[in-house]
């Protein structure tokens, strides 16, 4: 019996240590932390990107920095700039088309029609500022109307039970947004920034993430 007993106690204080040992390990494990590639990805930013590629119309935003102080690049770019209120026969005989106030401009490219695709709006102070371009009036305008006159047409289609029609509509107003769009405003506005860098002297640019809006 005795020797049944010292086996049972031995048994105990094995099956003891083991739980003991067990849950030191659980609890060590609890204090690692992952490193950072293992980090979850910051929701609020991923949804803040996805809103940006959903936007009506495409625009974006810099901040900038200049050679030199911002009234110098302001009077070049006064230099390179008709007013919108003169009438002018050559409309290509300056560089933008726009309005310039004190630290503050709003202009676009000369050419008639590329000049419309994308607007130059930013404002100066010391050496730095801020750079906003964003989709013109009048492109806005036709794509609104395309839009109406697709969703009038998936109305009528639904209305009929026309299916395949639905899609091609809706596949138009896709193209028209995501191609044709968005790849003149990236051509455009990347032909604008550069223009605007050699006229009033930008050393840095960087992007900033858009608000949505239309």
């Amino acid at each position: 019996m005795k020797s049944l007993n010292l086996w049972n106690l031995a048994l105990d204080k094995k099956r003891k240590s083991k739980t003991k040992s067990f849950s030191f390990v659980r609890r060590r494990k609890r204090k690692v932390s992952l490193p950072p590639h293992y980090a979850k990805p910051n929701r609020c930013a991923t949804f803040k990107k996805n809103l940006n590629l959903m936007k009506m119309f495409p625009e974006n935003v810099y901040s900038i920095e200049l050679n030199n102080d911002y009234f110098v690049g302001i009077s070049e770019l006064k230099n390179q700039t008709l007013s919108k209120e003169q009438f002018v026969t050559d409309w290509n005989s300056q560089t933008f088309i726009g309005i310039i106030e004190k630290n503050e401009f709003e202009v676009k490219l000369s050419k008639k029609l590329i000049g419309e695709i994308c607007i130059l709006k930013g404002k100066l102070e010391n050496k730095k500022g801020t750079l906003e371009i964003r989709t013109g009036r009048i492109f806005k305008i036709i794509f609104i109307a395309i839009l109406l006159f697709a969703l009038s047409g998936i109305i009528t289609a639904i209305i009929q039970k026309e299916f395949e029609v639905i899609f091609h509509l809706i596949m138009t107003v896709l193209v028209m947004r995501y191609i044709f769009m968005e790849l003149g405003f990236r051509i455009i506005s990347k032909s604008g920034i550069n223009k605007l860098t050699e006229i009033i002297g930008i050393n840095k640019l960087n992007k900033i993430v858009a608000q949505h809006g239309v």
